[in-house]
């Protein structure tokens, strides 16, 4: 996910400055001085202490009672959190900044925040992903594609840990084939709970129980005879028949 502000303002405190750190979920990330959501704050405490007088006009308390809900929503819009919004009202004490915290454990792909930048809602300031699920991409030759669906088990192997299998599922086909390579992509889907696939790895898939049932031997079994290949069966456990 993309993590961007709701609220144009200045970062006053930056907790997450690298590339590559572990974040929890609902971490701060960084602060944001904001003074859209001090007016906005302002404005619910005034809507609280007015829905608060007392009165014998039902359409009044009720008309102050929509303002109030409204000025709590332009909060929530703001991205001001449920727990900041509690402490509001019973402290009744503003503050112009505002915390960005991770919605879920991952990693950080990409910053492009500094302390005391100007930031607001069309920037990007962190990309956090959890990689405890990855996708690989795969090139299947055209002419294989009737053996694939959506689904069917993937084994994996990597550069890094070459005598190791991992073991995934196909989740999406691709609708369109590579006019250079006559090859379709498809996206496999792998559980990564130690982190050991990382992105940008190269990788080797097999699919399987894509086909049908055919008689097969090893490659190894076949015997180059000239004119003919031919391959030896056991009869009785003893006798060998070309």
């Amino acid at each position: 996910t993309n993590i961007t502000p709701r609220v144009s303002g200045w970062v006053q405190q930056l907790y997450v400055n690298q590339t590559g750190q572990q974040v929890s979920q609902n971490q701060e990330l960084l602060t944001v001085y904001s003074q859209d959501l001090y007016q906005a704050q302002q404005d619910y405490l005034v809507a609280l202490q007015t829905a608060a007088r007392p009165g014998t006009d039902s359409l009044l308390s009720a008309t102050r009672s929509q303002i109030l809900e409204a000025a709590r929503e332009r909060l929530r819009l703001l991205g001001m959190p449920e727990s900041e919004i509690e402490r509001l009202k019973s402290t009744g004490e503003a503050r112009a900044e505002l915390p960005l915290t991770s919605p879920f454990s991952g990693i950080v792909l990409d910053k492009s925040v500094l302390t005391g930048q100007y930031v607001g809602p069309d920037q990007s300031l962190f990309t956090i992903a959890d990689l405890r699920t990855v996708w690989v991409l795969a090139d299947v030759y055209e002419a294989d594609l009737a053996g694939v669906r959506v689904g069917q088990e993937a084994v994996m192997t990597v550069t890094a840990f070459p005598n190791e299998e991992f073991r995934g599922k196909v989740a999406f086909i691709y609708p369109t084939v590579s006019e250079q390579t006559r090859t379709l992509k498809v996206r496999l889907e792998f559980e990564n709970p130690n982190l050991r696939l990382r992105p940008g790895m190269y990788a080797e898939v097999r699919l399987t129980g894509g086909g049908e049932s055919v008689l097969a031997v090893s490659r190894d079994a076949v015997m180059d005879g000239g004119d003919l290949d031919y391959a030896f069966v056991i009869h009785n456990g003893n006798h060998f028949a070309p």
